[in-house]
């Protein structure tokens, strides 16, 4: 993959990714804070998580096409990195205390749903774009083909 089309993908996943986190903040803020009430600067907590969420992603970067249990083994690595950062990022020191332990589960699995999302929306984004190209290839191939 050429390095602006890893870098096109990352941008795309970073906006599919803060859309997904400011829906799962909402319902984990429904569930575990109803009371609270967020200031404008609530507002940039989902840019920093899904900007601390793309990091990761470097180790899918790679210059020649990767085999399918490459690609596994790699997201598998980008998905232990995005759970560890944005617990880390969201309790620090805390993670150690039983006081938190039902919230930090309810982020991991927030972290893994919102991971899973990213990928299908992305694959469904690649496979239109992958059928409109077809589309436009086969239609040049008929009009060119008569001439």
């Amino acid at each position: 993959m050429k390095l602006k089309d890893f870098i096109k993908n990352q941008i795309m996943s970073f906006f599919i990714i803060t859309t997904l986190i400011n829906l799962f903040i909402m319902i984990m803020g429904m569930i575990f804070r109803k009371n609270d009430i967020l200031g404008y600067d609530a507002f940039s907590t989902p840019l920093i998580y899904a900007f601390l969420s793309i990091l990761p992603s470097a180790v899918m970067y790679s210059a020649k096409e990767l085999t399918f249990r490459q690609m596994i083994i790699r997201k598998v690595i980008q998905l232990v990195l995005i759970e560890l950062i944005v617990v880390f990022a969201c309790f620090g020191s805390k993670i150690f205390s039983d006081e938190y332990s039902v919230q930090i589960v309810a982020l991991c699995i927030s972290v893994f749903i919102i991971y899973i999302l990213v990928n299908l929306i992305s694959w469904l984004l690649d496979k239109r774009q992958a059928e409109i190209i077809n589309e436009n290839l086969k239609n040049y191939q008929t009009t060119h083909s008569n001439s």
